[in-house]
């Protein structure tokens, strides 16, 4: 199971830089 959750946080942290870009874009905070 933690092999599983480990590699599944990876990949959200991998993914975190889009997401936040994308969500900028939606919606600009500055």
């Amino acid at each position: 199971l933690w092999s599983i959750l480990s590699i599944v946080i990876h990949k959200l942290l991998k993914h975190l830089p889009l997401l936040e870009a994308k969500v900028e874009e939606i919606d600009p905070k500055c």
